[in-house]
């Protein structure tokens, strides 16, 4: 009787520790557009070397407080390295814990100023259920660079030697891309490292940190959502054929290649879709399913798409709802034959997204609509001359 007694209570005591290590990975709090801007000039539970809130700091100049980190440079302390972190060791709530894959979070925004004389590297690192993760895209922020809003990913996680607790990724190997850490995330940390790591490097300096906000990589201009007004806002900056240049860091650059082309249109349609639940991203020629969740009859290519581009081709208009699918400036032939036509013959004229079967579009058809187009290019050259 006495020997079950201690085996009921051996297994009672195992089962709470069970559940309150579990507890730490499944405080699900974080939510996307949450921002800390530090005005109370309280740390909001971020910790790092000799933190210090200095008024009238912020990026806002006046009555903006931001966060100060200060570094000592010596490799054995805990304050010789730039690092800011969010944890919250007292098993309360923490708003920078939970479940980032179900709160769309893939990005940390975030205004920074480098006191430093040399260029600082920042990067994201969370720990999880799954191990320790660090973001395999660097930001390189210019020495004495003043107030820059910088865009850290969270969609390129690699695993790193980290906590002691936890270890590096899954120790069964069954989380390479950190996906069992982003759905539990514990701590989160912004950190200067010019490799991915658990840990900063060593340097003496500081660096201040303000607005830090939970964001999806596809909303570009901020309203939660990934939709039409995000295609155009990328749209917006310049010819993307030709590309531009952008510092490291930039919203837009979303295959993170210091620049904005046409590689961040497919990185934004893939990024857009899956945001929005889909399994298959985007399609150019779709010109009325970015802005809707779950359309009826699924996302199309069909003939719909193809009277908005007319309206573009015949029109002054040149965003992406009527047939500028390049982000050149303009809606001519090349976004017809080489980003509509595609989409068309890819669909069927029908829809698209998981997988399915396609149907094969008329000949009729096709040469309808090339036609058509032909016929309306040729009229709008003769009214140009």
């Amino acid at each position: 009787m006495i020997k079950e007694s201690c085996i009921l209570q051996c297994l009672c005591v195992a089962a709470v520790v069970f559940l309150l290590n579990q507890a730490q990975f499944a405080r699900a709090a974080i939510t996307l557009g949450q921002v800390d801007d530090f005005q109370a000039a309280v740390s909001q539970d971020w910790r790092g070397a000799a933190p210090s809130y200095p008024l009238d700091s912020g990026p806002s100049g006046i009555g903006d407080t931001s966060l100060q980190i200060t570094a000592t440079g010596a490799p054995a302390s805990g304050n010789g390295k730039l690092l800011a972190r969010h944890n919250d060791s007292s098993f309360n709530i923490s708003r920078w814990d939970g479940d980032y894959t179900s709160a769309g979070v893939t990005s940390i925004m975030v205004d920074v100023n480098n006191f430093h004389t040399s260029s600082i590297t920042l990067r994201t690192a969370v720990l999880g259920a799954g191990g320790t993760y660090s973001s395999n895209t660097g930001i390189v922020v210019p020495a004495l660079s003043g107030w820059q809003n910088i865009s850290l990913p969270l969609d390129d996680l690699v695993p790193v030697s980290g906590a002691v607790c936890c270890g590096s990724g899954d120790p069964n190997n069954n989380d390479p891309n950190g996906t069992l850490t982003f759905s539990t995330v514990n701590e989160l940390r912004i950190l200067h490292n010019t490799s991915p790591g658990w840990q900063g490097i060593a340097i003496a300096g500081n660096f201040r940190l303000d607005n830090v906000t939970a964001a999806a990589r596809c909303d570009l201009d901020g309203n939660l959502l990934c939709g039409l007004s995000d295609i155009n806002l990328m749209f917006s900056q310049g010819n993307l054929v030709t590309g531009l240049a952008v510092t490291s860091g930039s919203k837009f650059d979303l295959d993170n290649d210091n620049d904005i082309d046409n590689g961040d249109i497919d990185a934004w349609l893939e990024k857009a879709a899956t945001h929005n639940g889909y399994s298959s991203a985007f399609r150019r020629g779709d010109t009325d399913d970015l802005d809707t969740i779950d359309p009826p009859g699924g996302r199309t290519v069909d003939i719909t798409d193809f009277q908005n581009f007319l309206d573009g081709f015949t029109g002054s208009a040149v965003t992406w709802e009527v047939g500028n699918f390049d982000g050149d400036g303009d809606v001519d032939i090349t976004d017809f034959s080489n980003h509509f036509l595609p989409g068309f013959i890819f669909t069927g004229g029908g829809s698209y997204g998981a997988a399915q079967a396609i149907p094969e579009p008329s000949a009729a058809l096709l040469l309808g609509l090339g036609t058509l187009l032909g016929y309306l290019g040729c009229r709008r050259q003769g009214t140009a001359q």
